[in-house]
């Protein structure tokens, strides 16, 4: 029998997906999503001039933090460009995405290369209220008083 080629995009059920990139790695999505996840989905691609720019600036063996991994397609590109040798330590404080990110990393056997931190990232010590827009599950921030109707607020992460 032929081999087969590689599906671009697979529904796996209860909205979650595994797509290729453009540099062939598999990335975890929520289908919930109308941000990044169509773009990923049907392209293979996501804010290609900033994937440009990490990559331009990035070398092997560098030590690079990123705050916000979000699903993990940036975390793809970058722990790429440093190389077995470099270390990528990923910020991520959305528990609706960390799922998502920690089986990209694993699929990818990255876990060595990239240290996965599930805390916000901030100035000192303490807690905050996290909050998300329930249609771009990787918008999450900080929430704010007064913030718009649709946003979900209620998650607390600890640093």
């Amino acid at each position: 029998m032929p081999a087969r080629a590689p599906q671009a995009y697979c529904y796996l059920g209860q909205g979650r997906a595994v797509a290729l990139t453009h540099r062939g790695h598999k990335i975890f999505l929520d289908t919930r999503d109308l941000g990044l996840t169509p773009h990923i989905a049907t392209h293979g691609i996501w804010e290609a001039e900033v994937e440009a720019v990490l990559v331009r600036l990035l070398r092997p063996g560098q030590q690079v933090a990123e705050v916000g991994a979000n699903m993990g397609y940036h975390t793809l590109a970058m722990a790429e460009a440093v190389g077995t040798a470099g270390r990528l330590d990923c910020f991520e404080a959305n528990p609706a995405v960390l799922p998502l990110l920690r089986a990209t990393l694993a699929v990818n056997g990255l876990e060595e290369r990239v240290r996965l931190h599930p805390v916000a990232a901030l100035e000192a010590a303490g807690s905050v209220e996290f909050t998300s827009d329930p249609e771009h599950i990787g918008s999450g921030h900080l929430a704010f008083e007064g913030e718009a109707a649709n946003i979900r607020a209620g998650r607390w992460c600890r640093r």
